[in-house]
């Protein structure tokens, strides 16, 4: 488990349970939104338009330090 400024990160093994829990080993957690990074690698597909607006990957979601949508 690592803090960031608005969240937590927890390593382990992770299920969702319901709608806005999820299991990470043996802790239950509840959140309004909960992202899973499994590890994989970013594809930015070449859809038109897409270098015009704003978005996130897996990867660059991780150095988000506060929570809006997008």
């Amino acid at each position: 488990m690592r803090g960031l400024k608005n969240g937590t990160v927890y390593h382990g093994h992770a299920r969702f349970e319901g709608p806005r829990t999820v299991r990470v080993n043996d802790e239950v957690l509840e959140a309004g939104k909960i992202f899973i990074n499994v590890g994989g690698r970013a594809f930015i597909p070449p859809l038109p338009g897409l270098s015009e607006v704003r978005y996130l990957t897996n990867s660059s979601m991780m150095d988000v330090d506060f929570c809006r949508s997008i």
